[in-house]
Parts: C-alpha cells; structure tokens; sequence
C-alpha cells in the first residue's frame, strides 16, 4: 500500500522520492532536534556509523576527513531502501531530502561532535606508557611481554637488595647495642 508518485516518466515509491515525502522510513536520517528524531532506527544507525569513525577522523587530514563523511554518507544512501536525509517543512508537515552538500556538512558536524575531548583522550593516552606499551606489546592480554617481565624481575632484585641491605642495618644497630 505505498505512496506512488509520476515523477517524469517513472513511477516512484514513497521510500524513493527525495521531496514530498509523507512518511520517513527506517533508513531515513532525520534532521533537527528532539526526541523523535533521535529515536529514529535511521538516525540511530548513523550515529553508530559516525562513533565508529570518530577516531579516525580526529586524526585526519582535511582531505581524509571530506572522504570520511562522504563516504557515510554514500554508505547511508546505498542502503536497501536508499537511506535520505530528509528535513521536513513546517508549513507542509511533509519531508524533503537536503541534498549531498548539506548531508555531508551535517555528517562531518556529527563527527566533530566531542572530537576536543576525544583528541584529548588520544593524547594522553598517547603520553601513557602504560598503553603504548598496551599497543605495541605482541603477546596475549592477561600474559607479561617480555619487557614486563624483565622490569618485574629487576624491581623484584631492587626490592631485595633492599631488604637485605635493611636487615645488615639492623644487625649493625643490634651490635652497636651490645
């Protein structure tokens, strides 16, 4: 029972036309703000394709960011119905796609969404020998790397020699008691 529209020789279902479109469908990203476009399955599943990309794209170039958002927004639009982002016109109440341009400019707003404090992030994580270490170690997590275990082994000798050299001490101070 989809809305049909004659649109210069092809006939078009309500989920492919790109304005005057009564009803969104799940692939649809909705522009604007509230509740209900948040909630929608369309809009949700590009803000899951956007957190997946906001890593890289803080820490690209210019040029690879323009790809990143591009190509979400290819991604989105070669859906199975074809993802729109759509904008509805508050005089109709109908939806009209805002065209490549605009979708990506919203894409790549959505990716520097909270990207200062995921640069942040990065960069300490990236003063953290902890995980650089975590990073570049090549053996299974929970097992010691070598570089571990060597440095446990040498803090395990410090420690030893330091408790040996407390205990000549102490003889020392019970002799000079005596």
């Amino acid at each position: 029972d989809q809305q049909q529209e004659y649109d210069g020789g092809l006939l078009l279902d309500d989920e492919q036309k790109m304005e005057d479109i009564e009803q969104p469908h799940h692939h649809d990203v909705l522009c604007g703000r509230g509740v209900t476009t948040n909630r929608h399955p369309g809009n949700e599943s590009f803000r899951s394709l956007v957190g997946l990309n906001k890593e890289l794209y803080v820490s690209s170039t210019k040029r690879q960011k323009m790809s990143i958002s591009r190509s979400i927004v290819e991604a989105v639009r070669s859906l199975d119905p074809p993802g729109r982002f759509l904008e509805k016109d508050p005089d109709t109440g109908l939806w009209a796609d805002i065209g490549h341009k605009k979708a990506v400019e919203k894409t790549s707003q959505a990716l520097r969404d909270g990207a200062a404090s995921l640069r942040k992030q990065l960069s300490a994580d990236l003063g953290d020998p902890d995980f650089l270490n975590a990073v570049f170690e090549d053996h299974e997590p929970g097992q010691r790397s070598k570089a571990d275990s060597a440095k446990k082994s040498n803090d395990d000798e410090k420690d030893g020699s330091a408790e040996e050299a407390k205990a000549s001490s102490d003889d020392r101070m019970d002799t000079d008691d005596a």
